[in-house]
């Protein structure tokens, strides 16, 4: 990077990753530096010019420290993440990925047999699976499905759609996370029980174009902000 950068200079420290990379510009501040005149045995005279050095600003995280904690300790014997957002303004207040590793051991360079045990590592503590994961939406986009149905007139707060605990699609029984099934549920109440029966039969009913315009009209594939390519 030094080279690819003439800012940088032999020694400086730099963000590598994460936020330290993307916020490096403003963390890192301006260099000084002194131009001074000595006598014939080195000993300064005189100061011909002089430059301040300019700290660099400081990062202050919305992490909420208890709550990350609380994360953490939830996952340590675990695999998964756990993210936590101000669903008002997207501020990140926990995000937890396990399996992990410590930063520390990148602090002054890793050891070949350390690098070698994480990069190999079947369960991938390098991949931050909050963030570079690739998941299916699961169960939030019901919502989606509902707004669809109601703007298309398929359904209404008052009508009923049964659970019986499965549903049958093209030759496939699909079950819902309630065996024994609902029974009579309304849209409200679908929602509010998270009912897979009621939007396979819901999602069956509407109109496939209405979802994929409502996904871009209400900002589902708008950029979230979050750094993508970090491991740690």
């Amino acid at each position: 990077q030094r080279f690819g950068n003439p800012k940088f200079q032999g020694g400086d420290i730099i963000g590598k990753a994460g936020l330290e990379k993307y916020y490096d510009d403003i963390l890192r501040g301006e260099k000084g530096g002194k131009e001074v005149e000595v006598d014939a045995l080195g000993q300064e005279v005189a100061t011909l010019l002089y430059q301040k050095p300019i700290p660099g600003e400081d990062l202050v995280l919305t992490i909420d420290r208890d709550l990350q904690l609380y994360g953490e300790n939830l996952l340590f014997d675990k695999k998964g993440s756990i993210v936590v957002s101000n669903p008002n303004n997207g501020e990140i207040l926990a995000l937890v990925n396990r399996p992990s590793f410590s930063p520390n051991l990148f602090a002054n360079g890793i050891s070949s047999s350390d690098w070698q045990r994480l990069s190999s590592d079947a369960d991938y503590p390098l991949t931050n699976r909050s963030v570079q994961g690739l998941y299916s939406p699961g169960s939030i986009f019901k919502v989606v499905t509902a707004i669809a149905a109601l703007e298309e007139g398929v359904t209404d707060r008052k009508r009923k759609i049964y659970c019986s605990g499965s549903f049958e699609l093209a030759g496939q029984v699909f079950t819902c996370w309630k065996e024994t099934g609902h029974g009579s549920l309304s849209i409200v109440d679908g929602i509010a029980h998270s009912c897979n029966i009621y939007f396979y039969t819901l999602g069956k009913a509407r109109n496939s174009k209405k979802i994929k315009i409502l996904c871009i009209n209400d900002a589902i594939k708008v950029i979230t902000g979050i750094i993508n390519n970090i491991c740690s």
